[in-house]
C-alpha cells in the first residue's frame, strides 16, 4: 500500500485494501478485544483519512496494526503494532504516537508494540 499525496490520504482502492486486512486481523485475534465490534472501528477510522494513512505507514513498515483497547473518555480506538518481531528501528511517524499516547495520558500504550489511537 502506498501513500496517494502529500495530504495523506489513501486512494479509496487502497482504503479499502487495509481495511480489509485490518478486519481479518481484527477477526483472527479476537482475544485481543473482546468487547470491540469491528464495525464500529470501521466507522470511526473510514471518517478520518489521516489515520488510516497512518495505519497503512504502520503495514507498510512491517507492523501489524491490531485494535487493543478503547478509551472510554476519548472515544477511541488504540491500536498497537502486534506484529511477533519486534522492530530494529523506529520510525519517526511511530515514535510520534508512543509520545502522543504519553501526553495523552495512555500510559498503556507505552508496553511492548507501538501504538496509534483512533
Amino acid at each position: 500500500m502506498e501513500e496517494v499525496n502529500n495530504k495523506k490520504n489513501l486512494s479509496s482502492e487502497l482504503s479499502e485494501q487495509l481495511l480489509i486486512v485490518l478486519e481479518t486481523r481484527f477477526e483472527k485475534n479476537r482475544k485481543r478485544h473482546k468487547d470491540i465490534e469491528w464495525s464500529k472501528v470501521q466507522a470511526k477510522l473510514m471518517k478520518d483519512s489521516y489515520k488510516m494513512w497512518s495505519l497503512d505507514k504502520m503495514e507498510q513498515t512491517g507492523g501489524e496494526p491490531d485494535v487493543v483497547g478503547y478509551d472510554n473518555k476519548t472515544d477511541e480506538y488504540i491500536f498497537f503494532d502486534c506484529s511477533a518481531e519486534s522492530k530494529i528501528s523506529l520510525t519517526l511517524h511511530n515514535f510520534y504516537y508512543v509520545i502522543l499516547s504519553i501526553v495523552k495520558g495512555h500510559t498503556s500504550c507505552v508496553t511492548p508494540g507501538l501504538c496509534n489511537i483512533i
